[in-house]
């Protein structure tokens, strides 16, 4: 039961994730949207950023009281 109801969302999730990616890109990827389309690219990269950075930081904190 459990199993089904996560597979149903991760399903219902995904299909949400790619569908409006490939409608942004589509109309992002216009010639007339190209400022905007680096302005909302570099906004997402800052996001990707940003869990990997707060990771780091924490094994540091973490290692920091291991070695202490």
């Amino acid at each position: 039961m459990a199993l089904k109801e996560h597979l149903g969302l991760v399903f219902v999730s995904m299909l949400a994730a790619v569908s409006a990616g490939i409608v942004f890109g589509i109309i992002l990827s216009r010639p007339s949207l190209y400022y905007l389309g680096k302005a909302i690219e570099n906004v997402v990269n800052v996001g990707q950023t940003v869990p990997r950075l707060s990771a780091k930081m924490l094994w540091g904190n973490i290692r920091k009281l291991l070695l202490f």
